[in-house]
């Protein structure tokens, strides 16, 4: 059987980890500059089902994760999830590697939303938990994540463990930068933003 990449024509080499992390509309974007948007649409479409069956097994989590999700929720943290990945799919994930308890609440993009502009998802996170944006940190990887935080007045953290690019994310100027992720519960605790 063939795979996505090789029914819409891609070069294999095109896909590793440098397209890993941004919403997947801009990265077929950039993967498919010649090919128009129902071509694309047709892409993303069947990327999805295809990740929806068989691509989510393929995820682990970073080394170190479980234990700073145990610290912080010990720390008396609100912890929420933003992202513009799937509902059904985040939610999938969450619950095969037993995380879903540690988080308040998890906004991820669906069809029926108005937008899935991540500072928009962000937003309606914020207002639907009342979070104090002052004393909150968007913890993330891409600049993507830095825009939505800065759009909605978040401090931000960004994590040069992840999929994103890092020359995005220093560039992104976030307030912190964390190389593994004991090294948030470090910071977050060297300010006092910690119970």
């Amino acid at each position: 059987m063939k795979s996505v990449s090789e029914i819409y024509g891609l070069d294999g080499g095109c896909i590793n980890d440098a397209v890993i992390g941004p919403p997947a509309e801009e990265t077929i974007k950039r993967l498919m500059p010649n090919h128009g948007s129902e071509v694309r649409g047709d892409f993303l479409k069947a990327f999805r089902e295809s990740y929806a069956l068989h691509g989510w097994s393929d995820c682990s989590l970073y080394p170190g994760i479980m234990d700073l999700l145990e610290d912080l929720r010990d720390s008396g943290a609100r912890i929420f999830i933003c992202t513009s990945k799937r509902e059904d799919l985040t939610l999938r994930l969450l619950y095969h590697f037993k995380l879903r308890s540690y988080f308040q609440a998890v906004v991820a993009d669906r069809d029926d939303l108005p937008s899935h502009d991540k500072r928009d998802l962000l937003a309606g996170l914020i207002e639907a938990e009342g979070i104090d944006v002052s004393s909150s940190f968007m913890i993330g990887d891409s600049k993507y994540d830095m825009d939505a935080a800065r759009a909605n007045g978040l401090n931000t953290i960004g994590v040069l463990y992840g999929y994103g690019s890092h020359e995005e994310l220093v560039a992104s100027k976030p307030d912190a930068l964390c190389e593994a992720p004991r090294a948030i519960y470090q910071f977050l605790e060297s300010i006092g933003a910690l119970g």
